[in-house]
C-alpha cells in the first residue's frame, strides 16, 4: 500500500472515532422555561436510574459513557405530566448545562413510543 493511502486510511479511523463520541453528545440550542435561548449540549439515551429525592439521574446513551443529570423546577418537561412520570427503561432526550462538575437538565423530552 502507498504511505499516502495509509495516511488516508488513518484519517478515516480517526474521524469515525471522533464522530462516535459526537454522535451520542452534541452542542446546540434551546430555550429554557423562561424562553430565554440556552447554548446547551444534549444527550440521547435510556433512563438508567432516576431519584426524586436528589432530583438526579443516570442516562446511558448508545455509545459512550453513562453520565449524571440533575434537574430542577426551572427544568422544562416534554410529553411528561412531571417528574414522577420519568422512570426507568425510558428514551429521553436531555438538552443540559455544565455548571462547575454539574450537568444541569434544561429540558428534559420523552421520546415517541414505537410499540405496536
Amino acid at each position: 500500500m502507498t504511505k499516502r493511502f495509509m495516511i488516508a486510511l488513518l484519517a478515516g479511523c480517526i474521524s469515525l472515532l471522533v464522530s462516535g463520541v459526537a454522535w451520542s453528545q452534541s452542542q446546540n440550542s434551546t430555550n429554557d422555561s423562561s424562553g430565554q435561548r440556552v447554548e446547551a449540549l444534549s444527550i440521547k439515551g435510556k433512563v438508567k436510574s432516576v431519584s426524586l429525592e436528589t432530583k438526579a439521574m443516570l442516562i446511558k446513551p448508545k455509545k459512550g459513557a453513562t453520565l449524571h443529570i440533575t434537574f430542577n423546577e426551572q427544568t422544562t418537561l416534554i410529553a411528561f405530566d412531571s417528574f414522577d412520570d420519568i422512570k426507568e427503561k425510558q428514551s429521553v432526550t436531555i438538552w443540559y448545562t455544565v455548571e462547575g462538575e454539574n450537568n444541569i437538565a434544561v429540558k428534559i423530552e420523552k421520546a415517541p413510543d414505537t410499540g405496536c
